[in-house]
Order: C-alpha cells, then structure tokens, then sequence
C-alpha cells in the first residue's frame, strides 16, 4: 500500500472523528518525512520504534528530528525483555539510589525530552517498579 494512500485515509479518519491522531512504527526519518508530505492537514503525533540502552540507532537521526518536530518518540523493548535486570553495573548504580537496575534504566528515558519507553508489565509487581523509577523525588 503507498504511504500516500495510507495517509490520506487516515486524514479521512481523523475528520471522521474516528481516531485523533496519527503515528508510525519502525520509520526512519525519510520514511517519517514522505509521510509528513502525504498529510494537507495533520501531521504525525509519535513515532514508535525499538529504543534501549543496546539498541540506539536512532539517537543520532529519528530522536533528534521527533524532538525538533514536536513530535512524541515511543521506545519499545525499552528493557530488552527484561535483559538489564541482572546486569551487575546497573545493580550497583542502583544500590546507591535504592533502586533496581530496571529503574535505573528507565530512569535514565526519563530524561530524553520526547521520549517515552513502552516497557512490557505482565504482573502488577512489574508496573509498581516501573513507577518507582523516578530518582529524583
């Protein structure tokens, strides 16, 4: 299907009233831009692609341009299935601040303006420690 014509249905569906906003998963910044050119009247609202302390790719291209387009970035497998959560540097990070290695590294996503990390939380003991993982209050 050309992006062209995605786009413009979902422009459709935005006047529709069916959906308010618009977003694209795994788009370079090329990618990002032909659809952006497709849109007379809206715009993209996030960008969703695989972001983590392993996997950087786009801090060098899609982050910087997301955040100078006012634009949300969603980060997914932002924990790498949960890989970080033995690592030993992070522990001990952690140790100092009273918190795990997973909330060191979300902590550190907090500080990216624009980005948001979409960690997978399959028991409430995960989302009660992804909430706790703000260090500085």
């Amino acid at each position: 299907m050309p992006i062209c014509e995605t786009m413009k249905a979902f422009e459709k569906l935005i006047d529709d009233g069916v959906v308010r906003f618009v977003g694209l998963s795994n788009f370079d910044v090329e990618g990002i831009e032909r659809a952006r050119q497709c849109f007379s009247k809206y715009d993209i609202a996030a960008v969703e692609n695989r972001y983590s302390l392993l996997h950087r790719v786009d801090e060098t291209s899609v982050i910087p341009y997301v955040q100078r387009n006012g634009m949300l970035y969603l980060a997914y497998t932002p924990l790498e299935k949960g890989e970080f959560a033995s690592n030993d540097f992070l522990r001990r990070i952690g140790g100092k601040y009273g918190k795990t290695a997973i909330q060191v590294v979300l902590n550190w996503y907090i500080g990216i303006d624009n980005l948001v990390p979409i960690p997978k939380a399959g028991r409430i003991e995960h989302v009660e420690e992804d909430a706790d993982a703000w260090v500085g209050g």
